[in-house]
């Protein structure tokens, strides 16, 4: 789900900066508890040098028997050099603009980190920011080369960067919904790869005891969950969460067990039972698993909706990482209490209307041809009961007096920002705000650069 946002300040800054590898010494950094790293140099947007360390694996790959399963962390390299010098691969996906393409691979778990000061040089430990990249919880990755994040304006700055690639989509978030499997796995992903950052940024300058987490639209969402999660306690110091909260339709599923199953019928998997649905699965070519995603897509919000397989409340789970509704353990203050930036941008949807404006005008053509069917996926409602009657309703709202094409295309980026964006990220302020001990800052952005 990404948005115009507050990042175009902060962070994504690729577009107008490219990052030049310089042809200097490759520097090294020794992990004492896992190997040495050979990275390369690379140069901020105002002219600073600073070491890179890219595709560093956090933990096993997450393939075979260890699909559908949460991650491992990744065996030692000691004896040898690990090449770090390359971004790796995206997690495997389905190209978030056309929908057609599969890009990645299943071997994704990998971090990069981006920092100015390594080893001897190190005099005065750096405060750390791990970010987490957006993409409705289906698409996405923390490079810069194949995808929007680099480090250029960051590193500007005196501190040390990590992003990092976590499991999408399916291979991140089905579940049979029992202790078989309980889905969230994307969400553990994450919380290993801040863990092995609290575990190692001190070889990399970085001060493990000052580490903000940040991210964009499903990257926000995830933000929260992590401060919700007891997975994540002790972890991290600070969190920034941007255009995204859990609460968002789009954000928390309570549906995956039904799509899961809707997959294996598709793919001649049984169905009856959990165990025997995921052997069939896990034997299964990955790209097929992805193929199944592909059919559902509602081309009105690019290749995001529905979303499907996402984050939900995994109670089965000995030691859930989400163990009840959001709001209901922010209000038992069972949470991790951090200081907190939360925000939104003025015109949240306008990615999702700007979709429906498309030359061809096949996509609004879908809207208009059947609304309500449209209305309850984009607002998450698509397997509810009552899902079509508040479709019409909404439809009322925003499109009751619609009189062309435009008008339709500019209510959907209204109605987008409001149902999929301002109100549940309103919601999460004010009960953050109200039992949360350290300090919740709100923003709303709305210049125009």
């Amino acid at each position: 789900m990404k948005s115009c946002s507050i990042l175009s300040l902060l962070f994504v800054c690729c577009c107008c900066v490219i990052l030049q590898c310089r042809a200097q010494q490759e520097p090294t950094v020794d992990i004492p508890a896992l190997g040495q790293l050979r990275g390369s140099q690379m140069v901020s947007s105002s002219g600073r040098n600073f070491h890179a360390f890219r595709s560093i694996p956090y933990a096993e790959p997450p393939v075979g028997n260890l699909r559908f399963r949460d991650p491992i962390a990744a065996k030692p390299w000691t004896g040898r050099v690990l090449d770090a010098t390359k971004e790796g691969p995206t997690c495997l996906q389905n190209d978030l603009l056309t929908g057609l393409t599969q890009v990645g691979q299943e071997d994704c778990l990998v971090l990069n980190v981006y920092t100015h000061k390594i080893n001897d040089a190190i005099e005065k430990a750096l405060p750390v920011m791990v970010w987490i990249h957006g993409g409705g919880f289906s698409a996405g990755s923390g490079n810069f080369e194949t995808d929007f994040y680099g480090p250029g304006k960051i590193l500007d700055r005196d501190v040390v960067l990590v992003t990092i690639n976590y499991r999408v989509g399916p291979f991140g978030f089905l579940s049979t919904e029992d202790k078989e499997a309980p889905g969230n796995y994307g969400l553990l992903d994450q919380t290993l790869a801040i863990k092995w950052v609290k575990d190692h940024i001190a070889n990399f300058g970085g001060n493990p005891d000052s580490i903000t987490i940040f991210g964009e639209s499903a990257g926000g969402a995830s933000v929260q969950f992590q401060v919700l999660s007891p997975h994540s306690k002790g972890l991290f110091h600070r969190a920034i969460s941007q255009s995204g909260a859990p609460g968002c339709p789009w954000a928390i599923q309570r549906s995956v067990g039904e799509y899961t199953r809707l997959l294996a019928e598709d793919l001649n998997c049984p169905t009856s039972n959990s165990r025997e649905l995921l052997a069939c699965l896990r034997n299964t070519e990955a790209s097929k698993i992805l193929e199944f995603k592909r059919k559902l897509v509602i081309p009105i919000a690019l290749s995001l909706v529905p979303v499907a397989f996402g984050p939900r409340i995994d109670s089965e789970r000995d030691s859930p990482f989400l163990p009840d509704d959001p709001e209901v353990l922010v209000s038992r203050k069972q949470f991790n209490q951090v200081p907190m930036i939360v925000g939104l941008t003025k015109d949240e949807g306008s990615l999702f209307s700007a979709s429906l404006a498309s030359i061809d005008g096949k996509n609004l053509a879908v809207l208009k041809k059947d609304p309500l069917n449209c209305l309850a996926h984009a607002m998450g409602m698509e397997k509810q009961k009552n899902g079509r009657e508040i479709a019409q309703k909404a439809y009322d709202h925003y499109f009751g007096t619609s009189e062309s094409d435009d008008d339709f295309v500019a209510q959907y980026g209204k109605m987008a920002s409001d149902v999929g964006f301002f109100k549940c990220i309103d919601d999460s302020v004010k009960v953050f705000s109200q039992y949360n001990g350290q300090p919740v800052y709100y923003y709303n952005y709305a210049h125009k650069g």
